[in-house]
């Protein structure tokens, strides 16, 4: 979104708006009953977090941060109780979703770094002589 924001000036100055509209809908979709829209959810915010750095606060500020360790939390339970029902049951049992299983669990792991790395393409590197 924030490449595509940068040469479309009403989409540029939506992003940049102190709480843009499309929060709300990004905090829904960390808790949504499909595991493809809470990897989505984390990977726009992985991606908005490195866009624009008025963006990023205003992705902190709104408490997309929370909620992202929140659905890293509810991932992680939700692994622990499928392994022990798996090993409860002595019957092994192929998971469904393959390597996708992790895909939330790593995207939001990725959004939590942008979210905490305070970085710049431009920033100047200290070097100790």
């Amino acid at each position: 979104m924030a490449s595509l924001a940068f040469l479309h000036e009403p989409t540029r100055a939506l992003l940049a708006e102190p709480n843009p509209p499309f929060l709300a809908y990004l905090h829904k979709a960390f808790s949504h009953p499909s595991y493809g829209v809470r990897a989505a959810a984390c990977q726009l915010t992985r991606a908005l977090s490195r866009g624009i750095s008025i963006l990023r606060t205003s992705l902190i500020d709104s408490g997309v941060g929370e909620e992202i360790i929140q659905t890293l939390k509810r991932e992680v339970a939700l692994h622990k109780r499928r392994e022990a029902e798996m090993d409860a049951s002595k019957i092994p049992q192929e998971d469904d979703a393959g390597d996708r299983a992790y895909t939330v669990e790593v995207a939001a792991t990725a959004a939590i770094c942008n979210l905490i790395t305070d970085f710049s393409p431009l920033q100047a590197v200290s070097r100790s002589v």
